[in-house]
């Protein structure tokens, strides 16, 4: 029973933890960042951009950012016979955040760029 609990309130404090941040806005649009359950936090970002928008909005960019680096770094040093030898590693990835850039109003979706058909070359007409 005590686990069951446990679990149930765990998975509160997760639900609990979804939401978005406001990176930039104007007039027109902005950029939100999502954290937590990216479902959770999109339908909290969704109430924002329609409250920012007057309603009607357009995503125009979904995706991941780098936005820094993070560097983790160990060492170790062990006593030997000869002395103390000593080593040390560091490792550095990108930091990223799921961004939504929008825009509002309803936007058309761009045109794609028309593909040219293929050259022809002419047909040989029959020769005497």
């Amino acid at each position: 029973m005590k686990r069951s609990v446990l679990f149930a309130a765990f998975g509160m404090v997760l639900v609990g933890c979804a939401g978005y941040r406001v990176v930039k806005r104007n007039q027109t649009g902005g950029v939100v960042t999502l954290y937590g359950p990216r479902e959770e936090a999109m339908q909290k970002a969704t109430a924002a951009m329609q409250a920012h928008c007057g309603g009607a909005y357009t995503i125009t960019e979904e995706g991941e950012a780098v936005v820094g680096t993070e560097s983790t770094s160990a060492g170790r040093a062990d006593n030997t016979r000869t002395g103390v030898a000593a080593s040390s590693s560091t490792e550095t990835h990108d930091k990223t955040e799921w961004r939504v850039t929008y825009v509002c109003g309803v936007q058309a979706p761009a045109a794609a760029t028309p593909v040219a058909p293929p050259p022809t070359t002419p047909t040989p007409t029959g020769t005497n």
